[in-house]
């Protein structure tokens, strides 16, 4: 008996010995993962930085440095390679990835001198006790996610300079299913696109994993009550005329909003703990909706205000092209007012820029589907009747 429980005591060590050395961190972990650290922050913060040093790092630390984060593997087995979808070699190890992410890190131009000042939290006070959601979050596992523990839900706006001349306001929510948000083209990029063409844009960064899905349709509910709600003090003009943009899941997101919480329904209608404030008094329907490559099959809704729908997606699509088709029959059956621009040879994921993230594949037909979206935008904003 005594032999017994001496071997299970040099086993209870024996373990606790190796927990231990497998939780001390390589000085190249530690390294990568402050880099990873830095590179949410400031990857989620696009206009603080001038666009292109900016754009060239969210790429590098999106296609390749999370890409790899998000298997939960320690940076040393990126010394086997780090290849992409085509077996490409993109990374020849795991220094490589570290030392190409700082030198990039310290290449950014800041535009601001406080990058926060880009930020516009828009659930109460900015905190996590602020925002509506599920009890037991502060449980939640935050291991190797898009964001960190402590992660609450803000706008970050591309104003155009003159708003007397503004068309409308545009909410982008960017794709990446319910556990990413690919803000290479289907953000900030898209954003200028919008600017461009006279649109104030608003990139959402909504919550993900591990956070509940219906929590990113509350953070897309939010961001227009708190547009319209700040408008004046803002600065914002052209409140009246609202849209929002879903990309892949970013247009599921969209989907799920005007089907649970829009209008006057109220977040603790979901959430029954969370106590609303003024804002959420504020009513959150708005007129236009684009979905690009994020319809729903089957989808049905009780919102007697639906917004104009617009849908775009590409042919070579097999993940949304037979849900778009779908949705877009629905909404005739409906009665809601609905548009379609469908892509000749075009993948999923290729945004208002005509270009997918991960890849950088430009589709030439998709490219033209922003120049539709927005004709279709100054149709159902009021600048351009509906038939000349």
């Amino acid at each position: 008996m005594k032999k017994l429980v001496c071997l299970i005591l040099a086993l209870t060590m024996a373990l606790a010995c190796v927990s231990a050395l497998a939780e001390e961190k390589s000085e190249l972990q530690k390294a990568y993962d402050e880099e990873m650290h830095l590179a949410r922050y400031i990857t989620s913060r696009g206009a603080a930085y001038e666009f292109d040093t900016w754009n060239e790092y969210e790429h590098y630390w999106f296609q390749i440095a999370w890409s790899f984060d998000k298997t939960g593997k320690p940076i040393e087995a990126a010394d086997e390679g780090i290849f992409n979808k085509y077996g490409e070699q993109v990374a020849a190890g795991g220094q490589e990835v570290v030392d190409k992410l700082r030198t990039m890190r310290e290449a950014l131009v800041q535009k601001v001198d406080d990058p926060e000042s880009v930020c516009w939290y828009i659930w109460r006070d900015g905190t996590p006790e602020g925002m509506a959601q599920e009890d037991g979050v502060a449980e939640l596992d935050f291991a190797h996610t898009y964001d960190e523990a402590g992660f609450v839900p803000f706008l970050v706006p591309y104003m155009v300079e003159d708003q007397s001349t503004v068309k409308g306001n545009v909410i982008l929510v960017a794709g990446g299913g319910f556990i990413q948000r690919c803000h290479d083209y289907e953000g900030d990029a898209s954003a200028l696109m919008l600017n461009s063409l006279g649109y104030n844009a608003f990139v959402l960064q909504r919550r993900v994993a591990p956070f509940a899905n219906v929590d990113c349709s509350l953070d897309l509910q939010r961001a227009v009550r708190y547009i319209k709600y700040y408008a004046e003090e803002k600065g914002i003009g052209a409140v009246e005329n609202i849209c929002t943009v879903g990309f892949s899941g970013g247009g599921d997101t969209i989907n799920n909003q005007l089907n649970t919480c829009y209008g006057d329904i109220k977040p603790d209608a979901i959430y029954p703990t969370y106590v609303c404030d003024e804002i959420d008094a504020v009513n959150s329907d708005y007129k236009v909706a684009g979905i690009f490559y994020g319809a729903a099959m089957d989808y049905a809704s009780e919102n007697p205000n639906m917004p104009a729908l617009f849908f775009a997606v590409g042919t070579e699509d097999g993940m949304a092209y037979p849900n778009t088709m779908d949705m877009y029959a629905k909404a005739h059956e409906n009665g809601w007012k609905a548009s379609l621009y469908v892509a000749a040879e075009a993948p999923h994921g290729f945004a208002l820029t005509g270009v997918r993230a991960f890849t950088d594949e430009g589709t030439t037909t998709a490219a033209f589907a922003v120049k539709a979206f927005d004709n279709f935008m100054d149709v159902y904003f009021g600048h351009l009747p509906v038939h000349f």
